[in-house]
């Protein structure tokens, strides 16, 4: 009877870190694509329901963004915005504090938008690229909502970004 205990335990110890080792596995993809190392201590910050909440979420997001016509780009925005922000406040803190995310941004250039520039850069690229968003986010959609392989979402929306940050045409 303890061993049944102790295998159920740790079975439910298993499952409580699925979603926290994918986000992991996204993010080393997002890092691996820019040729950065790490990360090593991102997903640490939060708890295993904000894992979860998160892991759902991007899920969710990812579906939602690949049906959306151009139209619908800020109002996406805006969710991932609204999302982000009922996460909580410890943990928001923890994630804009951590040295990996800030050297992470401070290599691609984010520092130098505020958050409206990036909004409105980003709504613009979708605009003038739109086959190329929906053939990246398709695809990240595709591996995250199969569970097949959380990395390469995470590389497939690096180039989304990359495309997005380094786009020659400054709106």
């Amino acid at each position: 009877m303890k061993s049944q205990i102790i295998l159920t335990l740790l079975f439910i110890s298993a499952l409580a870190t699925v979603e926290r080792d994918s986000n992991q596995e996204a993010l080393e993809g997002v890092w691996s694509y820019f040729n950065q190392k790490g990360p090593f201590t991102v997903t640490k910050c939060g708890t295993d329901q904000d894992h979860k909440d998160a892991f759902l979420f991007t899920g969710y997001f990812l579906r939602k963004a690949d049906i959306a016509q151009t139209s619908e780009i800020n109002p996406l925005i805006a969710e991932g915005q609204q999302f982000y922000n009922s996460l909580p406040l410890e943990t928001r803190n923890c994630f804009e504090n951590n040295q990996e995310v800030i050297d992470l941004g401070k290599f691609l250039g984010i520092d130098k938008y505020t958050e409206d520039d990036l909004q409105n850069k980003v709504s613009n690229w979708v605009g003038t690229h739109y086959f190329v968003y929906k053939r990246l986010i398709k695809k990240a959609g595709s591996d995250w909502n199969t569970w097949e392989d959380y990395e390469q979402t995470g590389r497939d929306l690096a180039e989304l970004l990359q495309g997005i940050l380094t786009d020659a045409q400054e709106q």
